[in-house]
């Protein structure tokens, strides 16, 4: 069974559970504020079901990402069927690398690389040079695509569901990455939701079309989706006592300065006095 295809990317990056309505962000600024690179995107979680509409495949895999990095992809299932322990170990030691995948394409973006292209009241237009595309094509190694590929980044102000963000990276002509491949068409356009509780763009699904010729014999024809579900930010237990511990202290529950109240961590056998 064949677990790594071509839609793999390193720049991949989701459908929420519970979004609440959230306004745009006025500026690229304060875009970037939301695609913020803290602590928080470094605990995303999620799973993501990919489906290859022209090639007919499909997987379901999950990110942990607060296990070691080469336990933190798992393998869900494999065109409908469950993965061997083989096939999980594979996978898992392939997306190794990957790390947390949200939004490394911006991760050296700077305000000052968004042109503004279009502003209407409800739609925000810019256009931006990525720093570095690189599309994953198995075991031949990746394709750097970064001089041949544009990028727009749209804010839609939607009534319904709020903020939604798309991020598109896109060819406009045809190009040969590497000598005998010729690369017609290349989109992929990221979709993101704006999360009023934690303040962070969410990523809702991705979309990949890849038309192409390889050595002037074998042509590819890949339009592929992936959507995103269970997305939030996870916390380890020292984490959650912390919040917990502040909740309760905040709601009057415990007094601030009791010598009392004491709690110990699964992480340290430090114990911290309320």
């Amino acid at each position: 069974m064949r677990i790594y295809c071509l839609s793999a990317l390193i720049i991949s990056a989701c459908c929420i559970p519970q979004l609440f309505a959230a306004e745009c962000p006025q500026d690229i600024q304060a875009v970037m504020t939301h695609l913020d690179f803290s602590d928080q995107y470094e605990r995303i979680g999620f799973e993501v079901s990919h489906v290859g509409e022209r090639d007919k495949f499909s997987r379901s895999e999950r990110y942990e990402p607060l296990q070691p990095p080469e336990q933190r992809w798992v393998l869900l299932e494999m065109d409908g069927e469950k993965p061997s322990e083989k096939d999980r170990k594979q996978f898992a030691r392939q997306q190794a690398e990957r790390g947390n995948p949200f939004l490394s394409f911006l991760r050296e973006a700077q305000p000052d690389q968004f042109k503004l292209a279009e502003q209407t009241p409800t739609r925000v237009h810019y256009q931006f040079q990525p720093s570095r595309i690189e599309v994953g094509t198995g075991d031949r190694g990746k394709l750097n695509v970064t001089e041949h590929v544009s990028a727009s980044l749209t804010l839609l102000d939607d009534s319904d569901i709020g903020c939604v963000l798309n991020i598109n990276f896109y060819s406009p002509e045809s190009f040969s990455p590497r000598t005998g491949v010729k690369v017609k068409t290349f989109s992929l356009t990221h979709r993101f939701l704006l999360d009023d509780e934690t303040g962070l763009f969410f990523p809702e699904s991705n979309t990949l079309v890849l038309k192409g010729r390889a050595f002037l014999v074998a042509g590819f024809d890949v339009l592929n989706r992936a959507t995103y579900s269970a997305v939030s930010v996870i916390q380890d237990e020292y984490a959650k006592q912390q919040n917990t511990l502040s909740l309760d202290q905040q709601a009057g529950d415990i007094p601030a300065n009791s010598d009392q109240c004491q709690t110990e961590t699964a992480q340290s056998e430090q114990v911290a006095a309320c």
